[in-house]
């Protein structure tokens, strides 16, 4: 989503409407009005006065299925002063200051091209713009109250977002007015990792579908770097990730291990920020699929020539001693037409599997289980999603016809589903 407030002149009537002080619903700063569109009357007109200097921002929602509103601000020589854009499922204009002391005007609808009829909420409402440096608290009495924060930024500084509260969310937009980060609405969403790409003053605003108590804490994150074959150890308890980082090129592959005083809950993030949208940086996650519940992922095959971050975290309540190890790793592969024989132990942990394939190839894959202890699992993933997850208590073996939709490389992970510290044998094959 990038941030569009360029003027539509595509509706250059919407200038020569008659605005008339009796037609118009008269409001005031931070009154919550209600009204209904219907496909009769598809806009509705709303006045205010306003002051030389003041600083409004001007929302309508609507939770109506398929509704899109829109927002337009007038002087009262029926100027166009400014337009809303959308932030699903609010029409916003954004922080405006008005010019002259006076009456303005508020032109508020819905586009004929969606649904027109519907309930929507609009307020017009002085801003109070708060900085961000570590922690801001409040709470929001109505789905279109904003409460807009400020965040000096520094290049290159990686930054973690949390915002506790109820159906809650912060989007920020950088100094060039492009998006910088959208959380959507959730409870307590949570964004591990970014970075700052520019330096200069960061704008943006946090709001929620309902009333909503919020804290919203900013976290500056310092990466230490991992060397191969060095341990890195430290403490953490589950208030804390600990972030490390490494370089390589692309094509190598590497097996990051992360153990602890604990068998459960040990979690491992591979993270790339350059190249990539914020929203879609994770490449790689494991929870205590390695020895004696470590996390575990390997093979890590880097797609690209920059650094990458390793993010650990665990579980336990108190305080746990960690080491975390990063080291080249060894790939195996599939050949199709040539069945192949492997093992999972505890000691071993899962077993990785790599397959050259193409888009529209069809393969058969079986998969036996040869032991009589452990039981057979197998993931199937391709470079974008998973493909298979197949497991069962009772269940031996498997045959499964699958059309690839890709291009690229394709993980084959067999694992053992009892987690019972037994030892499983299997035979897996592609044709």
């Amino acid at each position: 989503m990038r941030k569009s407030i360029a003027l539509l002149m595509l509706y250059a009537f919407l200038t020569l409407l008659p605005i008339q002080a009796q037609d118009a619903i008269q409001i005031s700063y931070g009154d919550y009005t209600e009204g209904t569109f219907s496909t009769i009357q598809t806009t509705q007109l709303f006045s205010f006065e306003g002051t030389a200097g003041d600083i409004i921002t001007i929302t309508i929602n609507s939770f109506e299925q398929g509704m899109v509103t829109y927002a337009r601000l007038f002087d009262a020589n029926q100027e166009v002063l400014s337009e809303s854009y959308n932030i699903d499922p609010l029409a916003l204009i954004p922080p405006f200051e008005l010019p002259t002391d006076g009456t303005y005007f508020i032109q508020a609808g819905a586009e004929d091209w969606a649904t027109t009829q519907g309930d929507f909420t609009l307020m017009v409402d002085l801003v109070d713009s708060r900085v961000l440096e570590d922690t801001l608290s409040g709470s929001l009495e109505n789905e279109n109250q904003l409460h807009y924060v400020t965040y000096e930024g520094t290049a290159g500084d990686l930054l973690q977002f949390s915002l506790t509260g109820t159906d809650v969310g912060v989007t920020l937009f950088d100094p060039n007015g492009d998006e910088f980060i959208d959380l959507g609405v959730y409870d307590d969403p949570f964004l591990p990792i970014v970075e700052v790409p520019m330096n200069g003053t960061y704008e943006g605003f946090i709001h929620s579908f309902d009333v909503a108590d919020y804290t919203l804490t900013l976290t500056p994150l310092e990466p230490t770097l991992l060397a191969s074959g060095e341990p890195a150890r430290g403490t953490v308890s589950n208030t804390d990730v600990v972030l490390y980082a490494f370089d390589s090129s692309a094509g190598k592959t590497w097996s990051i291990n992360a153990s602890s005083d604990i068998t459960f809950g040990n979690n491992l993030v591979i993270y790339q920020l350059e190249n990539r949208e914020w929203w879609d940086t994770a490449l790689a996650y494991d929870s205590g699929s390695g020895v004696d519940g470590a996390a575990r992922i390997d093979p890590f095959i880097v797609p690209e020539n920059t650094r990458y971050y390793v993010m650990y975290y665990n579980l336990e309540q108190s305080e746990t001693a960690y080491e975390i190890t990063l080291q080249p790793s060894s790939l195996l592969s599939l050949v199709a037409g040539l069945p192949t024989e492997g093992i999972v132990t505890p000691q071993t942990g899962d077993v990785t599997y790599l397959y050259e394939g193409k888009a529209s190839e069809q393969i058969t894959v079986t998969i036996l289980q040869t032991s009589e202890t452990g039981s057979i699992g197998l993931n199937i993933y391709s470079t974008e999603n998973e493909l298979l997850n197949f497991y069962g208590e009772d269940v031996t073996s498997g045959i499964f016809n699958i059309t690839l939709p890709l291009d690229g490389m394709y993980r084959f992970i067999i694992h053992n589903a009892a987690f019972d510290g037994s030892d499983l044998t299997f035979t897996l094959a592609v044709e």
